[in-house]
C-alpha cells in the first residue's frame, strides 16, 4: 500500500488505537517474512509455512490525467462536454493514442506493455505511432501525469482521497487487473494478538472504502 494512502490515514488510526505503536518500513525488493523483520506485511508474496495470507488488494489500472490536460484533450478532440469525452472513449478507445502516454517500467519490468494490456482490455491493439514518455516506477509516472506531460496509469492507492491533493483525474475507461495481489501476512501462531487483530481489521477497511472511492463516474 502506497506511502500516499497510507500515511496520511495513520493519524485516524492513532485516534481509534492511541496506544498503539507503529514502526513502518519500506522494502524494495522481497521481505524477509519472519516475526523477527515485522508483525504484518503488506506484500505480493503468495505463500510461506507458517504464515497467514489474506488478501488485500487485487490491484487494478486505469488512465489519469492532470485537470489542465483533461481540458486539452477535450479541446484537441474537438469536444464541447466530458459527456462527449466519455461518449468517444467508450466508443473508440484508441482515441487515447492521440496524446503522450505515459509508461511505468517497473509494472511489468518492460516499458509500454502496461498500456498494452490496458487496450487489449478495452477489445482493440495497442496503435502505432504513440509518443510514449518512459519512467522507471508508477510514482515518477504518476507525478509526470500531475505536471500534464501525458496520460498515465494508475491504481487505487496512489490518489489520496484524505487530503484532496491528487491533481489528478481519472478517464471514463474502465480498469484492467494486474498480476499484483497484496495481501496481509502475519504469523500463525500470533494471530489473536489484539494489536496484529487492530492493525489487520483498519486496513481491510482502509483499502474497501479506497476502492469505492476511484470507481469511475460519469463526467
Amino acid at each position: 500500500m502506497c506511502y500516499r494512502v497510507l500515511i496520511p490515514r495513520l493519524p485516524n488510526l492513532k485516534r481509534l488505537h492511541p496506544n498503539l505503536e507503529l514502526s513502518i518500513e519500506m522494502s524494495h525488493g522481497s521481505p524477509d517474512l519472519s516475526d523477527r523483520t515485522a508483525d504484518l506485511f503488506i506484500t505480493t508474496e503468495k505463500d510461506k509455512r507458517g504464515f497467514i495470507f489474506e488478501s488485500l488488494y487485487q490491484e487494478e489500472l486505469f488512465p489519469v490525467c492532470s485537470q489542465t490536460y483533461m481540458e486539452i484533450i477535450k479541446n484537441n478532440l474537438a469536444l464541447n462536454s466530458n459527456a462527449e469525452l466519455e461518449k468517444i472513449l467508450k466508443t473508440t478507445p484508441s482515441a487515447l493514442a492521440q496524446f503522450p502516454l505515459i509508461t511505468a517500467f517497473s509494472i511489468y519490468g518492460r516499458h509500454t506493455e502496461d498500456w498494452r494490456r490496458l487496450f487489449e482490455h478495452l477489445g482493440t491493439s495497442l496503435p502505432t505511432n504513440i509518443q510514449f514518455h518512459r519512467f522507471s516506477h508508477l510514482m515518477l509516472a504518476y507525478e509526470a501525469a500531475k505536471h500534464s506531460l501525458g496520460i498515465a496509469l494508475v491504481n487505487d492507492y496512489m490518489l489520496n482521497d484524505v487530503s484532496n491533493e491528487s491533481a489528478l483525474m481519472r478517464l471514463p475507461c474502465s480498469a484492467y487487473k494486474t498480476d499484483d495481489n497484496f495481501h496481509l501476512v502475519y504469523k500463525e501462531s500470533r494471530k489473536n494478538e489484539k494489536a496484529i487483530q487492530y492493525l489487520k481489521n483498519w486496513l481491510q477497511e482502509e483499502t474497501k472504502t479506497l476502492s469505492k472511492a476511484h470507481r469511475p463516474v460519469s463526467l
